[in-house]
Protein backbone atom coordinates (compact mmCIF):
# COMPACT_ATOMS: atom_id res chain seq x y z
CA UNK A 1 0.00 0.00 0.00
CA UNK A 2 1.18 3.59 -0.90
CA UNK A 3 -0.42 6.81 0.48
CA UNK A 4 0.98 10.02 0.38
CA UNK A 5 2.55 11.65 3.44
CA UNK A 6 3.41 15.16 4.40
CA UNK A 7 7.16 16.60 3.87
CA UNK A 8 5.96 19.84 4.83
CA UNK A 9 3.24 22.28 4.37
CA UNK A 10 2.91 22.58 0.56
CA UNK A 11 4.86 19.59 -0.71
CA UNK A 12 3.57 15.64 -0.80
CA UNK A 13 5.50 12.58 -1.59
CA UNK A 14 4.76 9.15 -1.55
CA UNK A 15 5.94 6.88 0.86
CA UNK A 16 5.50 3.23 1.89
CA UNK A 17 3.53 2.55 5.19
CA UNK A 18 2.24 -0.12 7.42
CA UNK A 19 -1.14 -0.18 8.46
CA UNK A 20 -2.47 -2.15 11.04
CA UNK A 21 -6.22 -2.54 12.41
CA UNK A 22 -5.28 -0.75 15.72
CA UNK A 23 -9.19 -1.64 16.83
CA UNK A 24 -12.62 -1.77 15.44
CA UNK A 25 -12.86 1.90 16.13
CA UNK A 26 -10.00 3.42 14.36
CA UNK A 27 -6.82 2.53 12.17
CA UNK A 28 -3.58 3.38 12.98
CA UNK A 29 -0.78 4.19 10.75
CA UNK A 30 3.10 4.08 11.02
CA UNK A 31 4.94 6.31 9.21
CA UNK A 32 8.92 6.78 8.68
CA UNK A 33 9.49 10.18 7.01
CA UNK A 34 12.76 11.45 6.07
CA UNK A 35 15.01 14.36 5.47
CA UNK A 36 11.96 16.64 7.79
CA UNK A 37 12.62 18.46 11.06
CA UNK A 38 10.03 16.14 12.62
CA UNK A 39 9.26 12.43 11.78
CA UNK A 40 5.78 10.95 12.36
CA UNK A 41 6.06 7.73 13.99
CA UNK A 42 2.32 7.10 14.36
CA UNK A 43 -0.75 8.85 12.98
CA UNK A 44 -4.08 7.02 14.48
CA UNK A 45 -7.77 8.60 13.44
CA UNK A 46 -11.40 8.24 15.53
CA UNK A 47 -13.38 5.64 14.07
CA UNK A 48 -16.67 8.26 13.55
CA UNK A 49 -17.19 11.77 13.67
CA UNK A 50 -18.12 13.33 16.51
CA UNK A 51 -16.27 11.09 18.72
CA UNK A 52 -13.65 13.93 19.81
CA UNK A 53 -10.85 11.09 19.83
CA UNK A 54 -7.61 13.22 20.73
CA UNK A 55 -9.39 15.92 22.82
CA UNK A 56 -7.23 14.32 25.92
CA UNK A 57 -3.48 12.64 25.40
CA UNK A 58 -0.88 11.23 27.76
CA UNK A 59 2.25 9.86 27.78
CA UNK A 60 2.09 6.83 29.78
CA UNK A 61 4.90 4.45 31.32
CA UNK A 62 6.26 1.56 29.49
CA UNK A 63 2.89 -1.05 30.48
CA UNK A 64 3.72 -3.80 28.59
CA UNK A 65 7.46 -4.36 29.31
CA UNK A 66 8.78 -3.83 25.77
CA UNK A 67 11.26 -0.80 26.92
CA UNK A 68 9.22 2.12 25.10
CA UNK A 69 6.97 4.56 26.63
CA UNK A 70 3.24 3.59 25.65
CA UNK A 71 0.47 6.92 24.99
CA UNK A 72 -3.17 7.19 25.68
CA UNK A 73 -5.71 9.19 24.28
CA UNK A 74 -9.14 10.61 25.47
CA UNK A 75 -12.16 10.31 23.46
CA UNK A 76 -14.82 12.18 25.42
CA UNK A 77 -17.79 12.24 22.84
CA UNK A 78 -17.26 7.98 21.67
CA UNK A 79 -20.96 6.83 21.66
CA UNK A 80 -19.85 3.08 22.48
CA UNK A 81 -21.70 3.16 25.75
CA UNK A 82 -24.26 5.79 25.06
CA UNK A 83 -24.27 9.11 23.51
CA UNK A 84 -21.17 10.66 24.70
CA UNK A 85 -20.19 7.57 27.02
CA UNK A 86 -16.50 8.15 26.05
CA UNK A 87 -13.43 6.26 25.77
CA UNK A 88 -10.06 6.26 26.59
CA UNK A 89 -7.41 4.10 23.93
CA UNK A 90 -3.96 3.04 25.23
CA UNK A 91 -1.70 2.53 22.17
CA UNK A 92 1.88 0.48 22.97
CA UNK A 93 5.05 3.08 22.08
CA UNK A 94 7.02 0.12 20.08
CA UNK A 95 4.09 -0.39 16.83
CA UNK A 96 0.67 1.37 17.88
CA UNK A 97 -1.30 -1.95 18.74
CA UNK A 98 -4.02 -1.33 21.49
CA UNK A 99 -3.17 -2.21 25.15
CA UNK A 100 -6.36 -1.44 26.97
CA UNK A 101 -9.59 0.16 26.15
CA UNK A 102 -11.86 1.76 28.55
CA UNK A 103 -15.43 2.93 27.83
CA UNK A 104 -17.67 4.90 29.70
CA UNK A 105 -20.81 3.52 31.14
CA UNK A 106 -23.55 5.52 30.78
CA UNK A 107 -24.44 8.33 28.40
CA UNK A 108 -23.41 11.71 28.95
CA UNK A 109 -20.38 11.03 31.13
CA UNK A 110 -17.75 12.88 28.69
CA UNK A 111 -15.06 9.86 29.65
CA UNK A 112 -11.55 10.52 28.63
CA UNK A 113 -12.27 14.25 29.00
CA UNK A 114 -9.13 14.22 30.95
CA UNK A 115 -6.04 11.31 30.80
CA UNK A 116 -2.53 11.32 32.42
CA UNK A 117 -0.51 8.91 33.86
CA UNK A 118 -1.05 7.93 37.46
CA UNK A 119 2.12 6.87 38.64
CA UNK A 120 2.33 2.99 39.93
CA UNK A 121 -0.23 2.99 42.81
CA UNK A 122 -0.30 -0.52 43.05
CA UNK A 123 3.65 -1.01 43.38
CA UNK A 124 3.16 -4.05 40.63
CA UNK A 125 6.18 -2.24 38.78
CA UNK A 126 3.94 -0.82 36.02
CA UNK A 127 2.51 2.58 35.80
CA UNK A 128 -1.19 2.90 36.07
CA UNK A 129 -3.89 4.84 34.01
CA UNK A 130 -5.94 7.95 35.40
CA UNK A 131 -9.02 8.80 33.31
CA UNK A 132 -11.36 12.00 33.76
CA UNK A 133 -15.33 11.63 33.37
CA UNK A 134 -16.80 15.24 33.87
CA UNK A 135 -19.66 14.74 32.65
CA UNK A 136 -20.54 11.80 35.53
CA UNK A 137 -18.34 13.17 38.28
CA UNK A 138 -15.59 11.06 38.02
CA UNK A 139 -11.81 9.92 38.08
CA UNK A 140 -11.13 6.27 37.87
CA UNK A 141 -7.39 4.97 38.34
CA UNK A 142 -6.70 1.96 36.13
CA UNK A 143 -3.61 -0.58 36.52
CA UNK A 144 -1.67 -0.16 33.33
CA UNK A 145 -0.54 -3.83 33.35
CA UNK A 146 -4.28 -5.61 33.47
CA UNK A 147 -6.41 -2.49 32.67
CA UNK A 148 -8.98 -3.12 36.02
CA UNK A 149 -10.17 -0.45 37.93
CA UNK A 150 -7.71 0.14 41.07
CA UNK A 151 -9.99 3.39 42.44
CA UNK A 152 -13.00 5.35 41.56
CA UNK A 153 -13.47 8.98 42.99
CA UNK A 154 -16.54 10.70 42.45
CA UNK A 155 -17.78 14.70 42.90
CA UNK A 156 -19.43 17.05 41.43
CA UNK A 157 -19.01 20.33 39.71
CA UNK A 158 -17.74 18.58 36.37
CA UNK A 159 -15.38 16.53 38.86
CA UNK A 160 -12.74 14.99 36.42
CA UNK A 161 -12.86 17.60 34.02
CA UNK A 162 -8.81 17.74 34.54
CA UNK A 163 -6.38 15.46 36.66
CA UNK A 164 -3.09 14.73 37.39
CA UNK A 165 -0.87 12.73 39.63
CA UNK A 166 1.37 14.46 41.68
CA UNK A 167 4.75 13.36 43.89
CA UNK A 168 3.94 12.15 47.62
CA UNK A 169 1.52 14.64 49.34
CA UNK A 170 0.24 12.13 51.83
CA UNK A 171 3.59 10.37 53.17
CA UNK A 172 3.14 6.98 51.95
CA UNK A 173 5.79 6.61 49.45
CA UNK A 174 3.38 6.74 46.61
CA UNK A 175 2.05 9.54 43.92
CA UNK A 176 -1.47 11.12 44.82
CA UNK A 177 -4.16 12.57 42.81
CA UNK A 178 -5.42 15.79 42.28
CA UNK A 179 -8.97 16.39 40.18
CA UNK A 180 -10.29 19.59 39.49
CA UNK A 181 -14.06 20.17 39.10
CA UNK A 182 -14.19 23.79 37.28
CA UNK A 183 -17.80 23.75 37.67
CA UNK A 184 -17.89 23.99 41.32
CA UNK A 185 -14.52 26.08 41.58
CA UNK A 186 -12.53 23.12 43.47
CA UNK A 187 -9.59 21.37 43.36
CA UNK A 188 -9.44 18.23 45.56
CA UNK A 189 -5.66 16.05 46.95
CA UNK A 190 -6.59 12.49 47.42
CA UNK A 191 -4.57 9.32 48.48
CA UNK A 192 -3.74 7.51 45.24
CA UNK A 193 -3.57 3.89 46.92
CA UNK A 194 -6.69 4.67 49.17
CA UNK A 195 -8.72 8.10 47.35
CA UNK A 196 -9.01 9.69 51.14
CA UNK A 197 -9.19 13.28 50.73
CA UNK A 198 -5.69 15.10 51.63
CA UNK A 199 -7.06 18.58 50.85
CA UNK A 200 -9.31 20.35 49.28
CA UNK A 201 -8.78 23.86 47.15
CA UNK A 202 -11.37 26.18 46.51
CA UNK A 203 -11.47 29.45 44.03
CA UNK A 204 -13.24 31.54 41.36
CA UNK A 205 -13.59 31.29 37.73
CA UNK A 206 -13.71 27.94 36.51
CA UNK A 207 -10.92 27.02 38.80
CA UNK A 208 -9.86 23.33 38.34
CA UNK A 209 -10.23 23.49 34.98
CA UNK A 210 -6.43 21.98 34.55
CA UNK A 211 -4.16 21.17 37.04
CA UNK A 212 -0.72 20.26 37.17
CA UNK A 213 2.53 18.23 39.27
CA UNK A 214 4.90 21.62 38.51
CA UNK A 215 7.32 19.88 41.21
CA UNK A 216 9.17 21.21 43.95
CA UNK A 217 9.25 25.01 43.57
CA UNK A 218 10.21 26.10 47.62
CA UNK A 219 12.91 23.65 47.92
CA UNK A 220 10.91 21.51 50.63
CA UNK A 221 10.96 18.39 49.02
CA UNK A 222 7.36 17.74 48.13
CA UNK A 223 6.10 18.14 44.87
CA UNK A 224 4.28 21.55 44.44
CA UNK A 225 0.73 22.07 42.72
CA UNK A 226 -1.05 24.84 39.93
CA UNK A 227 -4.27 25.02 39.66
CA UNK A 228 -5.79 27.51 37.11
CA UNK A 229 -8.95 29.27 36.79
CA UNK A 230 -9.42 30.54 33.24
CA UNK A 231 -12.43 32.77 33.80
CA UNK A 232 -11.57 34.64 36.81
CA UNK A 233 -12.71 37.86 37.23
CA UNK A 234 -11.87 40.89 39.54
CA UNK A 235 -11.11 43.99 37.32
CA UNK A 236 -12.03 42.23 33.76
CA UNK A 237 -13.96 39.64 32.48
CA UNK A 238 -12.39 36.70 31.89
CA UNK A 239 -8.58 37.67 33.01
CA UNK A 240 -7.71 34.32 34.23
CA UNK A 241 -5.48 33.17 37.04
CA UNK A 242 -3.02 30.55 38.38
CA UNK A 243 -2.31 29.79 41.77
CA UNK A 244 0.52 27.74 43.29
CA UNK A 245 -0.05 25.63 46.42
CA UNK A 246 2.86 24.19 48.81
CA UNK A 247 2.80 20.18 48.53
CA UNK A 248 3.70 19.80 52.34
CA UNK A 249 1.19 22.30 53.53
CA UNK A 250 -1.31 23.44 50.86
CA UNK A 251 -1.37 26.88 51.44
CA UNK A 252 -0.76 28.69 48.84
CA UNK A 253 2.67 29.54 47.45
CA UNK A 254 1.83 32.91 44.97
CA UNK A 255 -0.77 33.51 42.28
CA UNK A 256 -0.63 35.24 39.28
CA UNK A 257 -3.32 36.88 37.04
CA UNK A 258 -4.01 37.86 33.33
CA UNK A 259 -4.41 41.48 32.70
CA UNK A 260 -6.34 41.62 29.50
CA UNK A 261 -9.86 40.79 29.12
CA UNK A 262 -10.51 38.09 27.82
CA UNK A 263 -7.46 36.76 28.12
CA UNK A 264 -8.00 33.28 30.02
CA UNK A 265 -4.48 33.05 31.68
CA UNK A 266 -4.27 29.67 32.92
CA UNK A 267 -6.59 27.42 30.80
CA UNK A 268 -3.83 25.02 30.74
CA UNK A 269 -0.67 24.42 32.86
CA UNK A 270 2.09 22.13 33.10
CA UNK A 271 5.75 21.43 35.01
CA UNK A 272 8.90 22.39 33.05
CA UNK A 273 11.25 20.74 35.52
CA UNK A 274 14.40 23.24 36.30
CA UNK A 275 15.18 25.66 33.12
CA UNK A 276 17.18 28.55 35.03
CA UNK A 277 19.44 25.95 36.94
CA UNK A 278 18.35 27.67 40.00
CA UNK A 279 17.70 23.97 41.86
CA UNK A 280 13.75 24.57 41.60
CA UNK A 281 10.79 23.40 39.10
CA UNK A 282 9.46 26.37 36.23
CA UNK A 283 5.99 26.54 34.45
CA UNK A 284 4.62 26.90 31.34
CA UNK A 285 1.26 28.52 31.05
CA UNK A 286 -1.19 28.92 28.41
CA UNK A 287 -3.63 31.81 28.21
CA UNK A 288 -5.61 31.06 25.09
CA UNK A 289 -7.99 34.01 25.09
CA UNK A 290 -5.19 36.52 25.26
CA UNK A 291 -5.11 39.22 22.52
CA UNK A 292 -6.63 43.02 22.60
CA UNK A 293 -9.47 45.25 21.39
CA UNK A 294 -8.41 44.90 17.57
CA UNK A 295 -7.04 41.15 17.79
CA UNK A 296 -8.89 38.73 19.85
CA UNK A 297 -7.38 34.97 20.37
CA UNK A 298 -4.17 35.28 19.51
CA UNK A 299 -3.16 33.23 22.74
CA UNK A 300 -0.02 33.61 24.77
CA UNK A 301 2.65 31.56 26.18
CA UNK A 302 4.62 32.28 29.31
CA UNK A 303 7.54 30.34 30.87
CA UNK A 304 7.84 31.65 34.84
CA UNK A 305 10.23 30.78 37.07
CA UNK A 306 8.78 28.30 39.90
CA UNK A 307 10.42 29.85 42.86
CA UNK A 308 8.60 33.56 42.57
CA UNK A 309 6.38 33.52 39.10
CA UNK A 310 9.25 35.86 37.46
CA UNK A 311 8.37 35.60 33.56
CA UNK A 312 11.48 34.24 31.91
CA UNK A 313 10.06 34.05 28.24
CA UNK A 314 6.84 35.03 26.30
CA UNK A 315 5.74 33.62 23.20
CA UNK A 316 2.31 35.58 21.55
CA UNK A 317 0.47 34.00 18.81
CA UNK A 318 -1.56 35.54 15.69
CA UNK A 319 -5.11 37.17 15.74
CA UNK A 320 -8.04 34.06 15.97
CA UNK A 321 -5.08 31.67 16.45
CA UNK A 322 -5.56 30.58 20.00
CA UNK A 323 -1.66 30.04 21.15
CA UNK A 324 -1.78 28.29 24.60
CA UNK A 325 -4.78 25.91 24.41
CA UNK A 326 -2.42 23.34 25.36
CA UNK A 327 1.38 23.39 26.80
CA UNK A 328 3.68 20.91 27.74
CA UNK A 329 7.34 20.37 28.41
CA UNK A 330 8.48 18.61 25.33
CA UNK A 331 12.19 17.49 26.69
CA UNK A 332 15.43 18.77 25.53
CA UNK A 333 14.66 18.52 21.59
CA UNK A 334 17.90 20.35 20.43
CA UNK A 335 20.37 19.18 23.20
CA UNK A 336 21.04 22.39 24.67
CA UNK A 337 20.82 21.15 28.13
CA UNK A 338 17.22 22.57 28.95
CA UNK A 339 14.03 21.11 28.36
CA UNK A 340 12.16 22.77 25.75
CA UNK A 341 8.05 23.80 25.54
CA UNK A 342 5.17 22.34 23.05
CA UNK A 343 2.21 24.74 22.62
CA UNK A 344 -0.88 24.24 20.30
CA UNK A 345 -2.48 26.89 18.40
CA UNK A 346 -5.85 25.29 17.39
CA UNK A 347 -7.11 27.71 15.46
CA UNK A 348 -4.36 28.21 13.05
CA UNK A 349 -4.21 24.07 13.23
CA UNK A 350 -0.78 23.92 14.23
CA UNK A 351 1.69 23.45 17.19
CA UNK A 352 5.14 25.13 18.22
CA UNK A 353 8.38 24.18 19.96
CA UNK A 354 10.12 26.63 21.46
CA UNK A 355 13.63 26.70 23.19
CA UNK A 356 13.22 27.45 26.95
CA UNK A 357 16.85 28.65 26.73
CA UNK A 358 16.72 31.59 24.21
CA UNK A 359 12.73 31.59 23.24
CA UNK A 360 13.70 30.34 19.64
CA UNK A 361 11.52 28.04 17.59
CA UNK A 362 12.45 25.16 17.01
CA UNK A 363 9.57 23.59 15.49
CA UNK A 364 6.20 24.30 13.57
CA UNK A 365 4.04 21.82 12.64
CA UNK A 366 0.61 22.54 10.67
CA UNK A 367 -1.61 19.88 9.85
CA UNK A 368 -5.62 19.27 9.71
CA UNK A 369 -8.17 21.81 11.70
CA UNK A 370 -7.24 22.28 15.15
CA UNK A 371 -4.15 20.45 15.16
CA UNK A 372 -2.80 21.36 18.78
CA UNK A 373 -5.89 21.27 20.82
CA UNK A 374 -3.97 19.06 22.90
CA UNK A 375 -0.17 18.46 23.10
CA UNK A 376 2.08 16.38 25.32
CA UNK A 377 5.91 15.70 25.56
CA UNK A 378 8.60 13.94 27.15
CA UNK A 379 8.02 10.04 25.77
CA UNK A 380 9.87 8.21 24.08
CA UNK A 381 8.33 5.27 21.84
CA UNK A 382 11.14 4.54 19.46
CA UNK A 383 13.33 4.03 22.16
CA UNK A 384 16.39 6.54 20.35
CA UNK A 385 17.15 8.02 23.67
CA UNK A 386 15.51 11.30 22.12
CA UNK A 387 12.32 13.23 23.47
CA UNK A 388 9.08 12.36 21.33
CA UNK A 389 5.85 14.38 21.50
CA UNK A 390 1.91 14.07 20.09
CA UNK A 391 -0.35 16.18 19.37
CA UNK A 392 -4.11 16.35 18.33
CA UNK A 393 -6.70 17.48 16.45
CA UNK A 394 -10.43 16.32 18.29
CA UNK A 395 -12.60 17.27 14.90
CA UNK A 396 -13.62 19.82 13.29
CA UNK A 397 -14.85 22.06 16.38
CA UNK A 398 -13.57 22.83 19.67
CA UNK A 399 -16.58 24.75 20.39
CA UNK A 400 -19.59 23.65 21.70
CA UNK A 401 -21.28 21.03 21.01
CA UNK A 402 -17.63 19.71 20.73
CA UNK A 403 -17.36 16.71 18.87
CA UNK A 404 -17.60 16.75 15.56
CA UNK A 405 -15.49 15.84 12.54
CA UNK A 406 -12.91 12.86 12.62
CA UNK A 407 -10.00 13.42 15.46
CA UNK A 408 -6.34 12.65 14.19
CA UNK A 409 -3.76 12.04 16.89
CA UNK A 410 0.33 12.20 15.49
CA UNK A 411 3.11 10.83 17.58
CA UNK A 412 6.30 12.36 16.21
CA UNK A 413 9.56 12.90 17.25
CA UNK A 414 12.89 15.41 16.19
CA UNK A 415 15.10 12.75 16.65
CA UNK A 416 18.83 13.47 16.65
CA UNK A 417 19.52 17.30 16.11
CA UNK A 418 21.72 17.76 13.16
CA UNK A 419 23.82 20.44 14.26
CA UNK A 420 23.54 20.90 18.54
CA UNK A 421 26.68 22.94 18.77
CA UNK A 422 26.39 25.65 21.76
CA UNK A 423 29.14 27.96 22.76
CA UNK A 424 29.60 28.95 26.77
CA UNK A 425 32.21 30.54 29.23
CA UNK A 426 32.87 33.86 28.60
CA UNK A 427 35.48 34.67 26.39
CA UNK A 428 38.82 36.39 28.19
CA UNK A 429 40.93 38.74 26.80
CA UNK A 430 44.18 37.95 25.06
CA UNK A 431 47.18 40.14 24.22
CA UNK A 432 45.41 40.57 20.53
CA UNK A 433 41.68 42.12 21.79
CA UNK A 434 39.23 40.43 23.62
CA UNK A 435 39.52 36.83 23.33
CA UNK A 436 39.81 33.40 21.37
CA UNK A 437 36.99 31.35 20.07
CA UNK A 438 36.23 28.14 18.93
CA UNK A 439 33.48 26.69 17.01
CA UNK A 440 32.97 23.57 15.05
CA UNK A 441 33.22 22.70 11.31
CA UNK A 442 31.38 19.68 9.06
CA UNK A 443 29.58 17.11 10.46
CA UNK A 444 28.54 16.06 14.01
CA UNK A 445 27.56 12.50 12.13
CA UNK A 446 29.70 10.13 13.71
CA UNK A 447 29.34 8.15 10.52
CA UNK A 448 30.87 11.08 8.66
CA UNK A 449 33.88 11.24 11.13
CA UNK A 450 34.90 14.79 9.55
CA UNK A 451 34.35 17.20 12.78
CA UNK A 452 37.24 19.94 12.44
CA UNK A 453 37.44 22.00 15.83
CA UNK A 454 38.51 25.55 15.20
CA UNK A 455 39.75 28.60 17.00
CA UNK A 456 40.59 32.01 16.06
CA UNK A 457 41.40 35.06 17.47
CA UNK A 458 44.62 33.95 18.81
CA UNK A 459 48.40 35.61 19.06
CA UNK A 460 49.83 34.11 16.25
CA UNK A 461 52.86 31.61 16.10
CA UNK A 462 52.19 30.22 19.28
CA UNK A 463 51.64 26.44 20.75
CA UNK A 464 48.65 25.54 21.65
CA UNK A 465 46.23 22.23 22.27
CA UNK A 466 42.87 21.16 22.03
CA UNK A 467 40.68 19.32 24.51
CA UNK A 468 37.38 17.84 25.62
CA UNK A 469 35.57 16.58 28.35
CA UNK A 470 31.88 14.63 29.77
CA UNK A 471 31.32 17.83 31.89
CA UNK A 472 30.95 21.49 31.42
CA UNK A 473 32.58 23.88 34.46
CA UNK A 474 34.06 27.45 34.68
CA UNK A 475 37.43 27.55 36.77
CA UNK A 476 39.74 30.29 36.86
CA UNK A 477 42.86 28.80 35.25
CA UNK A 478 45.79 31.21 33.41
CA UNK A 479 44.70 33.93 31.96
CA UNK A 480 41.14 32.81 31.44
CA UNK A 481 38.97 30.02 32.55
CA UNK A 482 38.89 26.12 32.42
CA UNK A 483 35.49 25.34 31.38
CA UNK A 484 35.68 21.79 30.66
CA UNK A 485 35.89 18.82 33.56
CA UNK A 486 35.29 15.59 34.10
CA UNK A 487 38.78 14.54 32.68
CA UNK A 488 40.71 16.13 30.09
CA UNK A 489 41.43 14.58 26.76
CA UNK A 490 43.83 16.16 24.51
CA UNK A 491 43.69 16.45 20.73
CA UNK A 492 47.38 17.36 20.24
CA UNK A 493 49.62 19.98 19.78
CA UNK A 494 48.74 22.76 16.76
CA UNK A 495 49.96 26.06 16.02
CA UNK A 496 48.13 29.26 15.95
CA UNK A 497 49.59 30.06 12.55
CA UNK A 498 48.54 33.90 11.62
CA UNK A 499 45.85 33.94 14.57
CA UNK A 500 43.71 31.21 13.61
CA UNK A 501 44.34 27.04 13.93
CA UNK A 502 42.15 23.95 13.49
CA UNK A 503 42.21 20.15 13.98
CA UNK A 504 40.61 17.01 12.44
CA UNK A 505 39.21 14.79 15.29
CA UNK A 506 39.39 11.31 14.39
CA UNK A 507 36.56 8.96 16.18
CA UNK A 508 38.10 5.78 15.16
CA UNK A 509 41.29 6.89 17.44
CA UNK A 510 40.40 8.68 20.43
CA UNK A 511 43.30 10.12 22.75
CA UNK A 512 42.31 6.85 25.33
CA UNK A 513 39.14 4.60 25.30
CA UNK A 514 37.41 6.28 27.80
CA UNK A 515 37.46 9.39 25.72
CA UNK A 516 35.43 7.46 22.72
CA UNK A 517 32.97 10.04 21.24
CA UNK A 518 29.50 7.82 20.39
CA UNK A 519 26.55 8.30 18.58
CA UNK A 520 24.10 10.20 21.38
CA UNK A 521 27.01 11.63 24.03
CA UNK A 522 27.33 15.01 24.35
CA UNK A 523 31.13 16.62 24.97
CA UNK A 524 32.80 19.52 25.67
CA UNK A 525 35.87 21.42 24.05
CA UNK A 526 38.38 24.06 24.52
CA UNK A 527 41.08 25.44 22.95
CA UNK A 528 44.29 26.03 25.22
CA UNK A 529 47.27 28.11 24.06
CA UNK A 530 50.50 30.23 25.12
CA UNK A 531 50.05 33.79 25.13
CA UNK A 532 53.13 35.42 26.81
CA UNK A 533 52.90 38.96 25.72
CA UNK A 534 49.78 39.48 27.64
CA UNK A 535 51.97 38.31 31.14
CA UNK A 536 50.19 36.99 34.00
CA UNK A 537 50.34 33.48 33.62
CA UNK A 538 51.58 33.58 29.91
CA UNK A 539 49.04 31.30 28.50
CA UNK A 540 44.85 31.43 27.98
CA UNK A 541 42.00 29.56 26.86
CA UNK A 542 39.01 30.28 24.21
CA UNK A 543 35.35 29.86 25.01
CA UNK A 544 33.82 26.52 24.99
CA UNK A 545 31.80 24.48 22.84
CA UNK A 546 29.01 22.14 23.86
CA UNK A 547 28.40 19.37 20.94
CA UNK A 548 26.00 16.70 20.69
CA UNK A 549 26.92 13.77 18.43
CA UNK A 550 24.19 12.21 16.30
CA UNK A 551 24.44 8.60 14.44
Amino acid sequence: MRVSCRRSNSELFACPVLTRAASATMALVAMQLAGIAQTVLFEATGATAGDGFGWSVAFLDDLDGDGQDDWIVGSPGDGSGGVDAGMATVFSGTNGTVLHTFHGSQANREFGYAVASGGDSDLDGVGDILVGAPGGGRAKLFSGATGALLLELTGSGEFGAALCSIGDWSGDGRRDIVVGAPGANRVSVHNGVTGVLLATLQGSGRYGHSVADIGDVDSDGVADLACGAPRYFVYLPDMGKVSVYSGATASLLYSLEGHTEGMEFGWSIAGMGDVTGDGRSDVVIGARGHGSLHCWDDGRVDLVSGSNGSLLQRWEGSCDSMLGCSVAPVGDVNQDGVTDVIAGEAMRNRFHIYSAADGDTLLTHADTTNMGWAVTGGGDVNGDGYPDFIATSPGSSVWPPFWSGIGKVQVMTMGCPSDAAYSYCPLMPNSVGAGAVIYHQNSLNISANNLRLVSADLPASQMGLFYYGPNASQIPFGNGNRCVSGGAYRLGVVSTGTGTCSYLVDYTNPPQSSGQITAGSTWFFQFWYRDPSAGGAGYNLSDALRLHFCP
